[in-house]
């Protein structure tokens, strides 16, 4: 299976990074794992307050950072990883060839 793993946060960068994805994933037939990545914050973080910025980023995911793809009618997944964006982005391209 092709695929394509790109980082969204919602800033201009990651949407036009995804709208290419998106566009190269629909003209191979692949899927795009649109990941958003953030270091883990929350030692100084309360649980409730990890909880909601969990819940905030996971509804962004889902909803409007990926909306590009979801119009497109592109296979996709929204992963949210609590580790660094580039070691995740590479090791997911490394899992996927493997």
């Amino acid at each position: 299976m092709r695929c394509l793993a790109v980082g969204v946060d919602g800033s201009e960068v990651g949407e036009n990074a995804l709208r290419w994805a998106t566009d190269v994933a629909a003209r191979l037939g692949a899927t795009v794992h649109a990941v958003h990545c953030f270091h883990d914050p929350f030692s100084e973080l309360t649980s409730e307050d990890r909880d909601r910025l969990v819940a905030e980023r996971e509804r962004k995911l889902a909803g409007a950072w990926t909306a590009t793809t979801r119009d497109a009618g592109v296979a996709m997944t929204a992963p949210l990883r609590t580790t660094p964006a580039a070691k995740t982005l590479c090791r997911m391209g490394a899992a996927r060839r493997a």
